[in-house]
């Protein structure tokens, strides 16, 4: 006697975790891509920032020593960037050393090399044309000798802050050999204050 068999029911088969886990995943990245573009649109657009301005001029006084000369030396410079953020300036120069009965004058151009970010002051190092007014002729005193202003070069380097603490100007620590014959070769440490002509304490404040 054969016994009647009942109609298969389809019974679904459980879904696997990993099954659900990339379902939930799916869902999820569906909802955010289409909220994406909403929430886009509501927020503001960013305005570009503005392009820096250009590091500003300094103009500076200097005091200093003339190890050759063996006096005091006074002088003053102007710092003008070549590049936009002021880590390369040429640097016109100039000094009286004051001797008994004679003063000695000296002018350079220097292009200066700064690695340091602008603002931050920092190590410089640069070199150029120098310029010497004063006796040559080693038997020649003052007043009874000629003066001459012969050319040569110098290499300049030091250590520079800017305006910075609220203050309107930097200062600068330098040292400089300059080369014009064989027998002068004067050295010259020299400390300076420099103002700029724009920016400065109040720029920073507000920003770069």
């Amino acid at each position: 006697m054969d016994i009647p068999r009942l109609p298969e029911t389809h019974v679904p088969r459980p879904i696997l975790p990993a099954s659900r886990l990339a379902l939930g995943l799916t869902v999820l990245l569906t909802i955010m891509a289409a909220a994406a573009p909403l929430d886009a649109q509501r927020r503001p657009r960013p305005r570009p920032s503005a392009a820096p301005s250009w590091a500003p001029i300094e103009i500076g006084g200097m005091v200093g020593y003339d190890n050759f000369s063996r006096r005091g030396v006074l002088g003053g410079q102007i710092r003008v960037p070549v590049i936009r953020g002021g880590w390369l300036a040429l640097v016109p120069s100039g000094d009286v050393t004051f001797l008994n009965g004679l003063k000695e004058y000296q002018g350079s151009v220097d292009l200066v090399y700064s690695p340091a970010r602008r603002g931050s002051g920092g190590l410089f190092l640069g070199g150029g044309l120098a310029l010497r007014n004063t006796l040559y002729d080693a038997t020649a005193t003052p007043g009874s000798g000629v003066k001459e202003t012969r050319a040569g070069f110098g290499v300049t380097a030091g250590v520079r802050s800017p305006p910075n603490a609220g203050l309107p100007f930097g200062t600068q620590l330098g040292i400089r050999w300059i080369f014009v014959d064989d027998v002068l070769r004067p050295k010259v440490l020299s400390l300076s204050v420099n103002f700029p002509l724009w920016g400065g304490a109040r720029g920073r404040r507000g920003g770069r």
